[in-house]
């Protein structure tokens, strides 16, 4: 199977949108609370790729994480080359932006979810949503990880104006 072909960025947003940690600009309470039901501690972390929160609703195991790809130069290009071994990957848009749906293990997810998105032809942020035990098998994991990525995406926006 060959590497979905990613487009380029058509109306790229300025990479400093992506200067603040993502547990302090990605999501809002707001939103949080739409998509767990509550607002879980953020757990701020750092991987080679950039800087990473995770929002975990403790008592059904669901949980969002938002990575902005600072230190991945080839932004959603280098995120395609690396995923495209992996069991599940679709290119598609997010708000008009390029973006790549894919899961490492299964064919078709039902446990978790990626949604790589490039705001610039080197910059890009990941998204990854994990179902909750109450939701598993009900809740199709790349349809929220499109929803939390077009959240992210709209901060995003937000921040550039």
């Amino acid at each position: 199977m060959s590497a979905p072909k990613v487009s380029k960025v058509q109306n790229p947003l300025p990479a400093s949108v992506v200067s603040k940690h993502p547990c302090d600009s990605a999501l809002t309470d707001a939103q949080l609370t739409e998509l767990l039901g509550m607002v879980p501690s953020a757990r701020r972390e750092d991987d080679p790729t950039g800087p990473v929160c995770g929002w975990q609703k403790t008592s059904t195991g669901a949980t969002i994480g938002v990575g902005y790809l600072t230190n991945v130069s080839g932004g959603l290009s280098q995120v395609n080359d690396r995923q495209q071994g992996d069991a599940y990957y679709e290119a598609l848009e997010v708000g008009g932006y390029p973006a790549l749906a894919y899961n490492s293990t299964e064919t078709a997810p039902v446990s978790d979810c990626h949604v790589a998105v490039g705001i610039t032809d080197t910059v890009a942020y990941d998204v990854g949503f994990v179902v909750g035990g109450n939701r598993a098998g009900k809740q199709d994991p790349c349809d929220v990880a499109k929803i939390v990525a077009q959240d992210v995406l709209e901060n995003l926006k937000a921040a550039a104006r």
